[in-house]
């Protein structure tokens, strides 16, 4: 059960970053285009956004289950394991604080589509994207981490954990 646990952990994460990649990329691009106009522009974030919100923590929270459940699997890399152990709850709790701080606010001032922007919009926006590139940079590392090859060093002796272990093949 840890060696499955192990694995959707890892699985769960790695999504995470792939789909917020995604949903940044996505994000600019739609941002740059001169083909949408303003209203078109707070349209698709009213609907994208709440999206990135809902997925991240229906992906996040078990991961982090997974993760407890994987200790056993990972207990000869101790340091890997409790440093994801305090990331992926930081990636959720940067998540909800990002989503009740900055974006509520965000879309109060869009909704309706297409109005001014009062003058605190850009504070907002400029604290939404560090929170955003600060929960994609700090996702990127943990998918990493978790699933970075073990050193020899710290594999258990008899590897009953399975990892791949440089040179044993």
């Amino acid at each position: 059960m840890s060696r499955f646990a192990l694995m959707m952990s890892r699985f769960l994460v790695t999504s995470w970053v792939g789909a917020a990649g995604i949903f940044i990329w996505l994000t600019v691009l739609l941002a740059i285009s001169p083909e949408l106009d303003s209203i078109a522009k707070d349209k698709a974030a009213l609907i994208r956004f709440p999206v990135i919100y809902q997925f991240s923590f229906y992906v996040l929270v078990p991961a982090y289950v997974f993760h407890l459940i994987s200790f056993r699997a990972m207990r000869a890399c101790f340091t890997r394991w409790v440093i994801a152990a305090f990331t992926i709850p930081f990636l959720v709790m940067l998540g909800t604080v990002d989503y009740f701080n900055v974006y509520l606010p965000i879309a109060d001032m869009i909704d309706p589509p297409g109005m001014v922007r009062p003058m605190q919009f850009h504070d907002y926006h400029d604290a939404s994207e560090r929170m955003g590139g600060m929960m994609f940079v700090l996702g990127l590392v943990t998918a990493l981490m978790l699933n970075w090859p073990v050193k020899a060093g710290c594999a258990s002796p008899d590897n009953s954990n399975n990892e791949y272990v440089p040179g044993n093949g």
